[in-house]
């Protein structure tokens, strides 16, 4: 089981805690559930309503796998956040011509960016916070007005992330509150409330006993691969 996050402060709300394999398995839970809603994207032209409902569910599962990882203790002494930034921000510009060429965009140029520069954004939120100095707190808020100008999901999915790190660190009240309000948020994004299918999803991991193994760099390679591999089917298959 996963270190509960936070020790030494009150339970407050109930306390959400994702066991190990648990964590792998919500990981690959949202990578299928995201393939899915590409696989309707780039070739059925988001036609498939139900494909385009689960494929809401993905980005808050995305979220809460990174937010959990990143409140674990150490992490700022482990030199987790400038390890994850770069990786984020590297497979992130690896996908971006494809995402760009089909029309991950949705017809304008370069924006929004992909999800990978949404999770690079709140881990260097997550980062500066840490820190704690009243400078790096300002950056943090910088950049959270400015990255969510220019990412998928905008503001609501940055906040969602961010909020969730958050109620991992220290559960209450308040942060119950601004997770709630960044997933209803989604709404304005997605025109449907299927995004909060993925809190009984979470709330339901402290259950799920199963081992599923970590295998390193996988997501990372897999979100430019898996865009790579549409792209291609688009343009080469399917006209």
């Amino acid at each position: 089981m996963s270190q509960t996050v936070a020790q030494g402060h009150s339970a407050g709300p109930l306390r959400i805690v994702i066991p190990d394999g648990a964590v792998e398995a919500l990981k690959w839970l949202a990578l299928v559930l995201m393939t899915i809603d590409h696989i309707n994207s780039y070739l059925l032209d988001r036609q498939v309503g139900w494909m385009y409902a689960v494929g809401r569910i993905a980005m808050p599962l995305f979220a809460a796998v990174l937010a959990w990882n990143l409140a674990r203790p150490g992490t700022l002494e482990r030199g987790v956040y400038p390890r994850t930034v770069k990786r984020l921000l590297l497979f992130g510009v690896l996908a971006t011509p494809q995402f760009v060429a089909g029309g991950g965009t949705g017809g304008e140029l370069w924006l929004p960016l992909n999800i990978l520069f949404l999770l690079a954004a709140a881990t260097g939120y997550a980062w500066l916070i840490d820190r704690g100095t009243p400078m790096a707190k300002v950056g943090a808020l910088g950049l959270f007005l400015f990255a969510g100008f220019v990412v998928e999901f905008l503001w609501a999915g940055l906040g969602l992330t961010i909020a969730l790190w958050h109620y991992f660190r220290r559960p209450g009240w308040g942060a119950a509150a601004a997770v709630l309000f960044f997933w209803l948020a989604l709404f304005f994004i997605n025109g449907n409330f299927w995004a909060l299918l993925a809190i009984p999803i979470l709330l339901s991991t402290r259950h799920w006993h199963v081992q599923v193994p970590r295998i390193r760099w996988a997501f990372y390679i897999y979100y430019p691969a898996h865009i790579a591999v549409l792209w291609a089917i688009q343009q080469f298959w399917m006209r």
